[in-house]
């Protein structure tokens, strides 16, 4: 394993983390060496954005009401699996951003449930739906969306 410093991370998360004073360690994913050999003619902003997708993907087996995935800036640990990391705490000035589920769409979330339950085929058409995008200062405002579902 090979510590890497200064990289995006896109951290799958809860509810209760988002409450938290701080985010806990967990196994997260990032652009990694293995990424970029995977996807050879994507550029930076491709890797990003894949790294973000497994996340996202991720995210679904938390078991929310809706996807939620914190990226942020700090310290990782390659797990040698295609763009998997672990990462310690850290601290919520190291996040970035909060992506959420759209929650004003019911058939989202219903496809969501569906996914948790175990239908791929719903898994496939959830992670076809966007994240909407959150500074991270709105924290509290995206604990109040996910609190009236």
């Amino acid at each position: 394993m090979e510590q890497t410093r200064g990289m995006r991370i896109y951290l799958p998360a809860t509810v209760s983390d988002l409450d938290a004073p701080h985010i806990s360690a967990r196994t997260a994913f990032a652009v990694t060496e293995s990424l970029r050999e995977l996807a050879p003619t994507e550029d930076e902003e491709g890797w990003e954005y894949l790294a973000f997708l497994a996340a996202a993907d991720a995210a679904i087996d938390e078991g929310e009401v809706s996807r939620i995935v914190i990226a942020a800036d700090g310290r990782a640990t390659e797990t040698g699996e295609v763009g998997v990391v672990e990462v310690e705490e850290l601290s919520w000035a190291d996040a970035v951003s909060i992506h959420i589920d759209d929650v004003a769409d019911p058939g989202l979330l219903t496809e969501l449930s569906a996914a948790q339950a175990g239908d791929d085929a719903a898994r496939e058409r959830v992670n076809e739906a966007d994240l909407l995008w959150y500074d991270v200062v709105e924290r509290a405002e995206v604990l109040q969306l996910l609190a009236a579902i």
